[in-house]
């Protein structure tokens, strides 16, 4: 029957699930399970998987089948597997393609699941059934177990989250209880469906012998025999309000409604009240936290201000930061910063000088220089040289009133000036000297004629004869000035006198 190519089935009993159009044409068909030992009855271990509902407006169909991995091959959907009996549930597309699915377990498959329903009011999958009550997601809204009863839940499943919000037990002491709706049969209980009303109620009739204990309230039959002691069964509607959740959203956290808890984390929450009729109420919570958290890469040259004007980063590093977002909560902004320019330090040992690392400084003294290089992005690198220079430039101011020698040859210097000289020092370069000498004596020269002999400026002398004569004065420096005089005698000699 499948369209196109025929496919072949091994030996057992096949279960298949048709999608026909308006034509009633298959457009397709899945295999839901085969029954693994043919030979067994397969009314007696029949695999259930008629309990569908159809959602209109999310297009899509909900399903549950027995499962039972000893008597089945789960062909729905081949990795799901589970140890434990019960009924699979799941949702698919107009394709057939599964969207959601899960496991509800039950000591009995065929009656885990006894009706599924959409309730478009509340957004909810509901189910009634006899599962197992200590299933994970059940057990947090019927915390307890009523001895020696049979229990029914009612059950709904949020179709955003697809998590259970609620459960209520329905507890029966009686193996003849049942619910009415369209019946149907497992040994002598009895389930049906429900009726959902455009307000989003659920309405469940049923009938019990001796007593019911339906959600926070337990009833006993008017009459429990008739005239001839046999037992009488009476007759309940229960009418169970529509469940919804609440979406909240909190800036950093919340108290539940009962106080019992803080939730500061985003997620799906219980609470339980008091209601006015003395039970308990459960509350179901979809908590959003609206404080926001993002992680930010920045590169910069020198420094950035932070997003909140608080800070200004300098280094690179790893940063945090808070700004009120589009709600009004804090949106914290954890920022990885690398700046761009870095800071180098150099130390350097040189004889004579240094050239900066940009070219444009050449440093020939000790002490402490900044620099600046371009780099590739566009920023600077600010570099901070350590500089010694081990050859030092040293100034003498000298005076004497004869020449004096260079220090590191047996050189005069005769005249006054500034010279140079380069010595060794104790750091083991050069010592650069720069010598300003002033040469206190003097010399200078007279050419002079008379008729007559003539004194010395120094007085100390009478020169009768023309000749070159030399005396000695002491300058205003108290050096000598040593005067050359050339003396011309214009006229014959009478005497000579000599001074002394």
């Amino acid at each position: 029957i499948q369209k196109g190519t025929p496919q072949a089935m091994s030996k057992g009993y096949h279960y298949l699930l048709f999608k026909l159009n308006e034509q009633d044409s298959i457009v397709w068909v899945k295999k839901i399970a085969r029954q693994k030992f043919y030979n067994y009855d397969p009314n007696t271990f029949r695999l259930h998987i008629s309990r569908l509902d159809f959602d209109t407006i999310r297009q899509e169909l909900a399903l549950s089948a027995t499962y039972h991995s000893y008597f089945y091959d789960f062909y729905l959907n081949p990795s799901f597997s589970s140890s434990n009996s019960g009924a699979y549930v799941c949702k698919m597309n107009v394709n057939g393609t599964i969207i959601w699915e899960d496991f509800i377990t039950g000591s009995n498959p065929t009656n885990t699941i006894v009706s599924l329903n959409y309730n478009y009011v509340t957004n909810q999958l509901q189910f009634i059934g006899f599962p197992d009550i200590n299933d994970v997601k059940l057990k947090p809204f019927i915390p307890f177990v009523y001895n020696n009863q049979l229990n029914a839940v009612i059950a709904s499943i949020d179709n955003t989250s697809n998590i259970v919000v609620s459960a209520k037990a329905v507890a029966i002491n009686s193996l003849n209880a049942s619910f009415a709706n369209s019946w149907v049969g497992l040994n002598s209980i009895k389930i049906g469906s429900p009726i959902i009303d455009n307000k989003g109620r659920t309405y469940i009739s049923g009938a019990f012998v001796d007593s019911i204990t339906l959600p926070c309230r337990k009833f006993k039959a008017l009459m429990e025999t008739n005239g001839w002691g046999s037992p009488l069964t009476d007759a309940f509607v229960l009418v169970s309000e529509p469940y919804f959740s609440k979406d909240t959203g909190i800036c950093k956290q919340m108290q539940s409604p009962s106080g019992k808890y803080v939730w500061d984390s985003t997620g799906t929450y219980t609470d339980t009240l008091t209601n006015s009729l003395g039970c308990d109420s459960v509350m179901f919570f979809h908590v959003r936290v609206l404080r926001s958290k993002s992680t930010l890469d920045s590169n910069v040259c020198n420094a950035m201000l932070s997003y909140s004007g608080k800070y200004t980063w300098d280094s690179t590093g790893i940063y945090l930061d808070t700004i009120p977002n589009a709600f009004g909560c804090d949106s914290i902004i954890k920022l990885k910063l690398i700046i761009l320019s870095r800071k180098i330090a150099i130390d350097t040992t040189v004889r004579y000088n240094y050239g900066s690392p940009s070219g444009k400084h050449i440093w020939d003294s000790s002490g402490v220089y900044i620099d600046s290089v371009s780099t590739l992005n566009g920023c600077l690198n600010i570099i901070t040289v350590n500089l010694k220079v081990l050859s030092t430039r040293n100034r003498i101011d000298t005076f004497n009133c004869r020449p004096i020698k260079y220090l590191s040859r047996s050189e005069w210097i005769s005249q006054s000036g500034v010279y140079l000289d380069t010595v060794p020092n104790i750091q083991g370069g050069d010592s650069l000297l720069t010598i300003h000498f002033i040469l206190g004596s003097s010399q200078s020269a007279i050419d002079t004629g008379y008729c007559h002999e003539i004194i010395s400026p120094s007085g100390r002398f009478v020169w009768f004869q023309s000749g070159i004569y030399s005396d000695t004065l002491t300058n205003h420096l108290f050096c000598d000035s040593v005067i050359t005089v050339k003396f011309t005698r214009t006229a014959s000699a009478r005497y000579v006198i000599f001074s002394l």
